[in-house]
């Protein structure tokens, strides 16, 4: 068929190509080699990348190794060991929701347990994912080491202080002043526990059966912590009150989503500097540099100034106004809430209950809000409505005042001359409380939130303004473990700030090329940085085509979609994600799995040690573990903070652990030998407590606490379970557990 010319010169072409690919090969081999005998040169190209300013205001000498491990910030993502039980239970709450959409989808038992052993294989990949930690472990043992230091964050900025551990406490007694704050000697999560309860009952008759679940206590009690303001003199602490998960959480929950309407009359308030540049752009032509002048307003300490009484009356005053809007008529709810009783509710949620913990005791807020709170910034939003409503509306009206917007206590103005001195009084009058200042134009120039504004010849035109503490240290695209898809996501974050922050093209140009720069010096590729950047150029800022098919699809009523969180603790997570999507794809292809990853930083060993650490009996949400001093063992889970739960074990006669106790010989005998034939009932308690351990903690929904508690019953087998209902699992089942004597013919 061929002649043996033509053979031949096939065969030159084949050989030609093959030789080409060899000497490729030769080259990549001969330099992984080279890279292998001198590791030191595999990282040259990786030693200059943004690093964040570490100060030491301690008298030690801190070693290098420890700065090293800081020198990325408290964001600095880590990666980890990943706990195989957690894991585990992840694994089972979505696929639980999976073997339903199998079944339905008309799969048998065969191709369902076939599908099950390929995921369980992705499983135990997931819990090989491991990152090296060392220096983590160096770091958490220089601290427990060296207990008089503490690492502070610093206020805006991604730096980081290194602290004497009594000047940082010296601070925080310092910014929990006396006039609004009480200190208390004792922890009062027990009696504020039982009169928020009472409260509640006495308002649930007016709510609906979903607000009754979201109103029910979380019985923990907000820590709180203090981020030093280098910037200031003497360096105070800006107070953060983590209001996450606490006693009053679901009412704070429950009174956001009720203000929601007036909220949305806050017509002056700006919630981003997208929405300033919008408005800001369509009033900035009417700009007449000999009419007007640029200013701005900022409130100093809104939050813990703010006049709660004072906002409260307006809110509930609003609300009864118009009960059909705030309390629409229902089966459930017939009728609104009596005034005073909403009153009371506002007012004990914010000031009587408002109690947090911080490593010099326990605080109660005596007025303002706390920084952190749900609540807080809507109130603060609310509270300067009230004179906005009045006196910008006034000013606008007799043409005062161009422009005027706010975003929580900074304001912007495009203001008449010879009128800001006047409203800034107007503004200072309106409450004692709170103290306003003015800043003004510097060289044609102000900064507001992420912008500057600059007056040319032309008009006002907005760039993007970086804060001088402002640190270009990212997520490391080499050193962070975190997914590819995350940093990708960061590019695309910044590109869209810098547009949203700027109003020119050169502005936006400008800012571009900073932010290529920034990336560039955190081991992003360049190339990859302009590829994301032009790509969204040239889409015109908007969804691209891979959001909009994501959109389209959750909006699919044929999908099934689920999501769960796994912590990344390694690159190779993003592996066997991809594997588990391909499973799952090609036997249920209408099943959508969204694996949500958690970076794990730096900061969760950082914080630990700014916040006190909560008794372990004062722990809720948690799943627990009772081990008799027999054999005899029992799992339970709990909303309620962990001893209460315990001494209800102790007194409810239909719980098992106190059947087991009240007849167990051995238990009971210990109880004597240690402490005599009639023991307290303090010595009473105190003994079952120590029986008592904590499995797994932080499982802030009911879901996830029954599902952990299932998981640990099918494992361990507690012979107190077997006559109490579980959760039953699909993914992992007790066949280990299974005794041969139950097998058939023995």
């Amino acid at each position: 068929f061929m002649t043996d010319n033509s053979i031949n010169q096939i065969t030159g072409i084949f050989k030609n190509q093959i030789s080409k690919i060899e000497q490729q090969n030769d080259t990549r081999r001969a330099k992984k080699l080279e890279n292998l005998k001198n590791p030191k040169s595999k990282n040259n190209n990786f030693e200059n990348y943004a690093k964040i300013q570490i100060f030491n205001y301690s008298q030690k000498v801190i070693p290098e190794h420890i700065l090293k491990t800081l020198e990325l910030g408290a964001d600095a993502a880590i990666g980890g060991v990943p706990n195989k039980t957690t894991i585990l239970a992840k694994f089972e709450l979505f696929f639980s929701s999976w073997s339903k959409h199998a079944v339905e989808s008309g799969l048998d038992l065969i191709q369902i347990t076939e599908i099950k052993s390929l995921l369980f294989l992705q499983f135990l990949e997931f819990t090989r994912c491991i990152s090296n930690t060392k220096h983590i472990k160096i770091l958490k043992a220089f601290l427990k080491n060296n207990p008089d230091l503490i690492i502070c964050l610093i206020d805006k900025s991604k730096n980081l202080g290194i602290f004497p551990k009594i000047e940082y406490l010296k601070k925080l007694e310092n910014v929990y002043e006396p006039t609004k704050f009480e200190q208390i000697s004792d922890n009062p999560i027990r009696s504020d526990l039982t009169k928020l309860k009472s409260l509640i009952s006495d308002f649930s008759q007016y709510l609906s059966q979903s607000d009754k679940r979201l109103l029910d206590p979380t019985e923990n009690t907000k820590l709180a912590y203090g981020l030093v303001k280098l910037h200031r003199s003497e360096a105070p602490l800006r107070p953060i009150i983590s209001g996450r998960n606490c006693l009053t959480s679901g009412c704070e929950e429950y009174l956001l989503n009720l203000i929601q309407p007036i909220l949305n009359e806050c017509q002056y308030s700006v919630s981003s500097t997208k929405e300033f540049k919008e408005k800001f752009c369509a009033i900035s032509g009417r700009f007449n540099p000999r009419i007007h002048e640029v200013i701005s307003y900022d409130a100093s300490q809104l939050f813990t100034s703010i006049n709660v009484e004072k906002t409260i009356k307006y809110i509930v005053e609003k609300m009864y106004r118009d009960t059909q809007t705030f309390f629409p008529i229902s089966d459930e709810t017939p009728i609104p809430p009596p005034e005073h009783l909403m009153t009371q509710f506002f007012t004990d949620v914010l000031l009587k209950y408002n109690c947090f913990q911080t490593l010099n005791g326990f605080y109660r807020q005596r007025m303002g809000v706390a920084m952190g709170g749900k609540l807080s910034s809507a109130l603060s939003s609310i509270f300067v409505n009230i004179f906005e409503e009045i006196t910008i509306k006034d000013y606008i009206k007799n043409n005062k005042l161009l422009f005027y917007c706010r975003y929580v206590d900074d304001c912007c103005l495009i203001i008449k001359k010879r009128q800001k001195t006047a409203l800034l009084n107007a503004f200072n009058k309106f409450d004692s409380g709170l103290n306003w200042t003015m800043e003004e134009m510097v060289n044609n120039e102000l900064v507001f939130l992420d912008t500057k504004i600059v007056l040319h010849e032309s008009g006002l035109t907005l760039y993007q303004y970086r804060k001088p503490t402002a640190s270009d240290c990212l997520t490391n695209f080499k050193f962070g473990v975190s997914p590819k898809s995350y940093k990708l996501g960061l590019i695309c974050g910044e590109v869209h700030r810098a547009n949203n922050c700027t109003s020119s093209e050169i502005a936006l140009n400008e800012a571009l090329e900073n932010i290529e720069n920034i990336f560039v010096k955190n081991l992003y590729p360049r190339k990859i940085v302009k590829q994301k950047i032009d790509e969204i150029k040239n889409r015109n800022f908007g969804p691209s085509d891979k959001k909009l098919k994501r959109q389209e699809e959750i909006n699919n009523p044929n999908l099934k979609h689920v999501t769960i969180s796994l912590p990344y603790t390694s690159f190779r997570c993003s592996v066997v994600a991809s594997k588990i999507y391909k499973i799952l794809k090609k036997y249920t292809p209408n099943f959508r799995l969204n694996i949500a990853f958690s970076t794990l930083k730096l900061s969760s060993t950082i914080l630990p040690n700014l916040k006190p650490r909560r008794e372990q009996f004062l722990t809720s949400n948690l799943v627990y573990k009772f081990q008799c001093d027999c054999s005899s063992s029992y799992i339970g889970h709990t909303k309620k903070y962990f001893e209460k739960r315990i001494f209800q074990h102790r007194t409810d006669s239909k719980s098992h652990v106190h059947k087991h106790i009240s007849s167990c010989n051995l238990y009971n005998e210990n109880i004597s030998e240690n402490f005599g034939s009639d023991p307290t009932d303090n010595t009473k308690r105190q003994y079952l407590k120590e029986h008592f351990t904590i499995l797994e903690k932080n499982l802030n929904n009911y879901y996830s606490r029954v599902t952990y508690e299932g998981l640990m019953i099918t494992l361990q087998n507690p012979d107190l379970n077997k006559q109490v209902s579980h959760k039953s699992m699909t993914f992992v089942c007790d066949c280990a557990n299974y005794k041969i004597e139950n097998a058939v013919g023995t």
